[in-house]
């Protein structure tokens, strides 16, 4: 990720039982991604800053509760909504300098990370972003988070690494 072009896949499908552990590691993508700095785990150029901080523009999480779509804000969602998919889809249109991470997962009411599943990421939310996940604008990469292996098997184009392995 150092290099000058920052070449990495599009579509990345993390699976395994540490979610957390997952998510940090989105992140720490999206910090290499889009660091302007020395590169190292105690940059502190503005994205690296940015990006610990949960603020960064093109660093998204997008959840039942996170990045809700506009007409979704106060609704008690159980899945991520055809509108998100929607408003994902057309703010991609728009072109970015920095390298836009988008982190699919899901979250409990209390804000902690959990797995994507059929039920929280159904099929209709899915299909209005196959063709954006399929060939995505330049400078964007998906991760995926997961516990549930059986999640990958759709989607073929997508990096995986089952981090119960990594992390054991």
């Amino acid at each position: 990720i150092n290099a000058a072009d920052k070449n990495i896949a599009h579509c990345i499908l993390f699976y395994g039982s540490d979610l957390q552990s997952q998510y940090d590691l989105a992140l720490e993508i999206a910090r290499m991604l889009n660091c302007t700095g020395t590169h190292t785990s105690a940059c502190q150029c503005l994205n690296c800053n940015w990006i610990r901080e949960n603020k960064h523009p093109a660093v998204l999480t997008i959840s039942r509760v996170d990045n809700k779509a506009s007409g979704d804000e106060n609704k008690a969602n159980l899945n991520i909504t055809i509108n998100q998919a929607r408003e994902i889809r057309n703010s991609l249109m728009v072109t970015s300098d920095y390298h836009r991470v988008l982190i699919f997962c899901d979250k409990d009411k209390d804000g902690n990370i959990c797995g994507l599943n059929q039920i929280n990421f159904q099929s209709d939310a899915a299909n209005a972003l196959l063709k954006t996940f399929e060939e995505p604008p330049s400078n964007t990469t998906f991760v995926f988070l997961t516990n549930l292996p059986s999640l990958k098997q759709p989607y073929s184009e997508f990096f995986t690494l089952n981090t119960s392995s990594v992390y054991a």
